[in-house]
């Protein structure tokens, strides 16, 4: 809670529940576009995407972030917004019986 932007550049990632997690403390996120990292980050609206392996998008990214403390925070509030929306475990919990049902 204390940071004022979650930065994960992974290169590989199956989903990115910490992005979801730093959006439920309100911050907003940085991920790479890879994998199931976009599902968990929606770009522009509770976090920034960029590409694997390119430094100078990061930097830009990290820099446009690092001096707009109200993109911050918006984006931070539309996470916190987005988790609470799609991501709660009850909301989670609904979804895998809808599915299960669907597959009996």
């Amino acid at each position: 809670n204390m940071a004022d932007i979650f930065i994960l550049l992974s290169r590989n990632e199956s989903f990115g529940l910490v992005f979801l997690e730093a959006n439920g403390c309100r911050l907003p996120v940085i991920g790479t576009r890879i994998d199931g990292i976009p599902e968990a980050v929606e770009e522009s609206v509770s976090g920034m995407l960029v590409n694997a392996g390119d430094e100078s998008n990061v930097q830009d990214v990290m820099s446009l972030l690092a001096d707009n403390k109200e993109s911050r925070k918006v984006l931070g509030e539309n996470g916190m917004n987005r988790v609470r929306t799609y991501y709660t475990t009850k909301i989670l919990g609904e979804n895998f019986i809808k599915i299960c049902k669907r597959n009996i």
